[in-house]
């Protein structure tokens, strides 16, 4: 979903560093596994070099690289890591599957249950979602074993429908009726995600409920109108900012479409997410970070993450500059430019 403030931003990003190399792009929002299938075999006979993917799951990512690979064509993941076993087995042997750049999941929805608990949020709901999405089936282990060792209680689950973006919003709303409905000693909630209109639809939820000052929920992603959500107490722990993601999975394509691949390896780069907990820091974000008015990498930047502007360029390198991938650092070369 390119709409949403996740794919508008990461959109963004690697069009910037597109359009600073000279590479045309072309996107697809699939809604799900076939429809990625049917969306590579047309980039394919349109005559791509490169495909970058956030794939539906993990037993579709090796058919995307076998599609790739029948037709010589460079193909490099995002957004996820790769975990089902079998999958890894058969992407070692794909020649054309560059690898993936993934978030770290498990250790940031863990910080958010920290983060629950240390505002007194023991008595806790949660949504959840059918396992395949090995990003969000992360999220969800590791809240509910770190929950558990925070002293938080999960009173209910709801799930929700992501079968499409219009039916994940759509379900936001009951589980709220369900949450503050049924158990009125909720304090906290728990979203593993957010994007696709689901923050906006729990913040109107909550009002609706007129919970506010009552409730509070932690989720990932981003979505329009979170200032105003940690502003007015809504929201206390938010884990964003990971739209840079495709863009380092991009240059890592780039470079191998370029005739300058950096690893015969394949890639497995992660990046940090920048966790939000105060309404003066996610302003910060918001009026750097997530502003249309600054790239995340300026043209000259950019070239730094390709062998023609920067001969001695490795794959450790590009890692490296994604553990500095923090607000205070981002906020610092925006500013110093």
């Amino acid at each position: 979903n390119f709409n949403d403030s996740l794919g508008h931003n990461a959109l963004r990003a690697v069009k910037k560093a597109a359009d600073t190399l000279g590479v045309e792009v072309e996107t697809f929002a699939y809604s799900g596994a076939d429809d990625s299938l049917k969306a590579v075999e047309n980039f394919i006979s349109a005559g791509v070099d490169g495909i970058l993917v956030c794939p539906a799951s993990d037993a579709v990512l090796p058919k995307l690289a076998d599609l790739c690979a029948a037709n010589k064509v460079w193909i490099m993941s995002c957004f996820r890591e790769v975990a089902e076993q079998g999958a890894i087995d058969l992407l070692a042997k794909n020649d054309w599957y560059l690898g993936t750049v993934h978030e770290s999941e498990i250790d940031t929805a863990a910080v958010l249950a920290q983060i629950l608990a240390k505002q007194g949020h023991t008595e806790v709901c949660m949504f959840t979602q059918a396992p395949g999405m090995v990003a969000v089936d992360q999220r969800l282990s590791s809240f509910k074993e770190n929950a558990q060792k925070n002293g938080i209680n999960i009173l209910a689950e709801a799930y929700l429908d992501v079968s499409t973006a219009g039916n994940s919003a759509a379900s936001i709303a009951p589980g709220y009726d369900l949450f503050l409905g049924s158990y009125p000693e909720a304090t906290g909630v728990f979203m593993p995600a957010t994007a696709a209109g689901m923050g906006e639809a729990a913040v109107a939820s909550l009002k609706a409920h007129n919970a506010v000052g009552k409730v509070q929920f932690v989720a990932f992603d981003s979505f329009d109108g979170m200032d105003e959500a940690f502003d007015e107490g809504l929201c206390c722990g938010l884990a964003t900012a990971h739209h840079a993601d495709p863009f380092y999975a991009f240059m890592v394509l780039y470079n191998a479409m370029a005739g300058n691949r950096l690893t015969e390896e394949k890639v497995n780069l992660s990046l940090n997410y920048m966790v939000v907990t105060s309404a003066e820091t996610c302003k910060e974000l918001s009026e750097y970070v997530l502003n249309d008015k600054y790239d995340l990498y300026s043209s000259e930047e950019i070239m730094k993450f390709t062998k023609e502007g920067n001969p001695e360029l490795t794959i450790e390198d590009i890692q490296e500059e994604m553990n500095q991938y923090t607000l205070e650092n981002v906020v610092s070369r925006i500013k110093t430019r």
